[in-house]
């Protein structure tokens, strides 16, 4: 069957999508959290019998954005979140939260502290009944006052080492799957 254009970032209707899909870019457009990039391909797939996925930027996309957040009780999550990952569950997508943690490498906050909220935010996911997949993150940054994480790490976004790890871990096909941020770096 010849692909037909995408509109949107929408399927068009009687195209492989399922009803999910759809709902998963209709939750996304509306918040603005997606765009149509010039040179990005849309409305195609192919089986590669790997599983897609859904990858969330943590900070601004999966909570309020808040400078270097660390405590939970500055940890806000975006309203309609849980409805998204839902959505993605059913879609038989993956997801996996990739977020850089530069203040880590700044000493704003400790590992400890990210794992911390990092286990307060999937206990709220598994409660709602859409666990995560995985939380992925880099602490790295080429700036870092803490020498340990002093690098050019090839997990810092924008460059794709998170996706590509989530990918070898879970099985997954990246490119049938969606990031969802709040910047263009993402």
């Amino acid at each position: 069957r010849a692909s037909r254009p995408v509109r949107d970032g929408l399927a068009p209707p009687g195209t492989a999508r399922s009803r999910d899909d759809d709902v998963l870019a209709r939750l996304a457009l509306a918040r603005g959290e997606v765009r149509a990039y010039p040179g990005c391909r849309r409305g195609t797939r192919r089986d590669t019998g790997m599983r897609s996925a859904l990858f969330l930027d943590r900070d601004g996309g999966v909570n309020e954005e808040v400078d270097f957040c660390h405590r939970i009780e500055d940890f806000a999550f975006r309203p309609g979140i849980f409805d998204l990952v839902g959505a993605a569950h059913r879609a038989n997508r993956a997801v996996v939260v990739v977020t850089n943690q530069s203040g880590i490498a700044r000493g704003y906050f400790t590992e400890e502290d990210f794992q911390a909220l990092t286990r307060y935010m999937k206990a709220r996911f598994e409660e709602a009944g859409t666990a995560l997949t995985d939380v992925l993150h880099c602490p790295y940054h080429p700036a870092a006052v803490v020498e340990t994480y002093r690098a050019d790490h090839p997990w810092r976004k924008p460059r794709p080492g998170m996706l590509l790890e989530a990918a070898r871990r879970h099985g997954l096909d990246v490119s049938t799957s969606v990031l969802v941020g709040d910047r263009m770096s993402d």
